[in-house]
């Protein structure tokens, strides 16, 4: 994995689509997790960012923040490939400022 820093966590769920990302030359930041939410299925929301994507990606009982950096198309086409490949849904959402 592209890391930007020392230690880095990825949670339960969001590794398979992490090693498609690598494979394929994209930059990985992983941010912000969030523990403790009441269950829930697995989903992601991705948006663009200027300079990136970000990627949400929630777990049973834990949701993670990944920033991404590469092409947004080809970062798009992956991580929906993957969602449909895995019953996992995308959400798109519009570009945050």
């Amino acid at each position: 994995m592209s890391r930007r820093g020392r230690h880095t966590t990825i949670i339960e769920g969001l590794e398979p689509v992490v090693k498609v990302l690598e494979k394929n030359g994209i930059g990985i930041s992983p941010g912000e997790i969030k523990t403790g939410l009441p269950s829930g299925q697995h989903r992601m929301k991705i948006r663009q960012l200027s300079g990136g994507v970000e990627l949400v990606f929630r777990g049973t009982r834990t949701r993670q923040i990944l920033h991404l950096y590469g092409d947004g198309e080809t970062i798009e086409q992956i991580v929906h490939e993957w969602g449909r490949r895995e019953s996992v849904p995308v959400l798109a959402q519009e570009e945050k400022e």
